[in-house]
Formats: structure tokens, C-alpha cells, sequence
């Protein structure tokens, strides 16, 4: 069976507006699946929300954005969607006009949209006033994008952001609509088993002991350390393969065991990696 993702076309405003005030056309109603592997052409939404200067969205302008959107995904070997969207903004435009947008006040609109947040607007429009239709822009290519996706989430990504400011008023969600519109793409897979973590090498080495047990140096609180003569330094040591079995050489401090020189072992209770994790490696 081939790998599969998910996605559709979706509008999605941080913070929401009801029903009918926000969505795309043709309504999308529920994620489909796609194959990995296969290039999906073409599709074409227009994705709206609505602005209306006193909360009233019976007195209201809409916002439309017609976005076309055609791409290709793949798998990666640690379970990341790969996805490679082509989108072009065929136009922006202000209609529906609804009894009196601008009741309540004045107030315009500052509008960016790009590819996702903190990214290089493609379209910019300062004080954009809301009470009567017209057309903000026309045709804007924005080429082709590499969306990564991880495994193991439900959160969407999708093509194209969109924000909305109430001119002049602070940059918080009062006053600001921040919209995911365009194509969504869903990561179905989960996260991959996790591989065993590699033990590190390096180690103070030794024991101390408490008055009841032999204490590693290599734990949480432990300490192994030396006066070179001007200051107290850190001993450490590297293992070879095994602990319990210690081939390693030519990094003291080191212990004589069977006529050879061999750097010193990693002993005691509460050890790391047996012990408590030691956080400070």
C-alpha cells in the first residue's frame, strides 16, 4: 500500500469567526487522502473572512483571496512530509458589502500576505478602507515552496498567511486577525521508535564512599578533580566499548590492571548511564 498524507482547502483564523463570516468557495468539507509520490494539479479556491468595524458582521465588507495551488509530497526516512506547493494569488479583492461597515468608526485595514508567519509579505496593503468594494490585487506568482511536515502532530501547515490590523490600534488579537488560508497538508504518520541513545564515552571516573556505599564520581552531584597547580580542574576519561570491561588507553587519570595501563573504570552506585542520568554532560 502506498504512503499517504491528507489535505484541503481551508481557512482557518486564530481566535474564529462564526459560520458564515469566514471560509473558501467551493466549500472543502473534510480532509482527503492523497499518495505520496503523485502530483495533484491545479485547484483553485477563494478563501474569505469578513471585516466589520463594530463586532457586527451585519455591517460588514468581506475579503476574498483566490489562490490556486498545485503540488507533490514525499516521505523522508525520519517520517517528514515533504511537500512541494506551487501557488499563485489570482486576486484580493473587498466585496459583500453589508448594511454600514464602517459604523462604529472610520477604521481601516493594514492586510500582509505570505507564505507563512515572520516570512517576506507578497502582498502588502496599508490602510485599506473597508466601506465600499473594490479590488486590492490582481495576479501574484509565489512560486514553488518546500513545506516540512513532522510526523506525530495533527497541526496543519498551509500555503499561504494572511494578517489582518486595525490601523493604528496595538498589534494584539483585538485588533488583529491572523489567518491560515490555501491548501492545508496533514503529516498521518507517527513519530518513528526512537533509537537508542548512543552511551557517551566521556566520564569522571572513581568512586567516593559515604560511610555506606561507594558513591560514583560520574552521578548527579559527584566530582572527581585534581590541583594542577594553579586551580582545581575536572577529571575525565574515556571508556572503550564496555565499562565493565575496560580496553581503553592514553587518556588519564589511569589505573594498572593486568600489567597494563588502562584509563580508569566507571564505578559506583548511582552511576551514569546505569544511575541517575548525569545532566551535566
Amino acid at each position: 500500500m502506498a504512503d499517504t498524507y491528507q489535505y484541503r482547502a481551508q481557512l482557518t483564523i486564530k481566535g474564529g469567526y462564526p459560520g458564515e463570516w469566514r471560509g473558501t468557495e467551493p466549500t472543502d468539507t473534510g480532509w482527503h487522502t492523497a499518495n505520496v509520490g503523485e502530483s495533484y494539479k491545479a485547484v483553485t479556491y477563494s478563501y474569505y473572512y469578513t471585516d466589520s468595524n463594530n463586532g457586527d458582521n451585519n455591517n460588514s465588507s468581506r475579503v476574498i483571496v483566490s489562490a490556486t495551488d498545485s503540488w507533490s509530497a514525499e516521505y523522508d526516512n525520519s517520517n517528514n512530509l515533504i511537500v512541494k506547493v506551487t501557488t499563485t494569488i489570482n486576486s484580493i479583492q473587498r466585496t459583500q458589502i453589508r448594511g454600514n461597515p464602517l459604523k462604529g468608526g472610520n477604521y481601516t485595514r493594514d492586510i500582509t500576505v505570505s507564505r507563512r508567519s515572520g516570512a517576506t509579505p507578497v502582498f502588502t496593503r496599508n490602510s485599506d478602507p473597508i466601506g465600499y468594494a473594490h479590488v486590492l490585487s490582481g495576479a501574484i506568482s509565489l512560486g514553488t515552496e518546500t513545506i516540512t511536515i513532522s510526523p506525530g502532530g495533527n497541526t496543519p501547515h498551509s500555503s499561504l498567511y494572511v494578517l489582518n490590523h486595525t490601523t493604528g490600534f496595538p498589534w494584539d488579537a483585538k485588533y488583529t486577525d491572523e489567518m491560515w488560508a490555501g491548501m492545508h497538508f496533514k503529516n498521518t504518520k507517527e513519530n518513528p521508535s526512537p533509537e537508542p541513545p548512543d552511551i557517551p564515552k566521556d566520564y569522571r571516573p572513581g568512586a567516593t564512599y559515604n560511610g555506606s556505599s561507594w558513591q560514583s564520581h560520574n552521578r548527579n552531584g559527584g566530582a572527581a578533580s585534581q590541583y594542577n597547580g594553579a586551580r582545581w580542574a575536572e577529571m575525565r576519561t574515556q571508556s572503550g566499548d564496555s565499562y565493565e570491561n575496560q580496553p581503553a588507553t592514553g587518556n588519564p587519570p589511569s589505573i594498572r590492571t593486568n600489567s597494563n595501563w588502562r584509563n580508569m573504570f566507571n564505578i559506583g552506585a548511582n552511576r551514569w548511564p546505569d544511575g541517575s542520568p548525569y545532566e551535566e554532560n
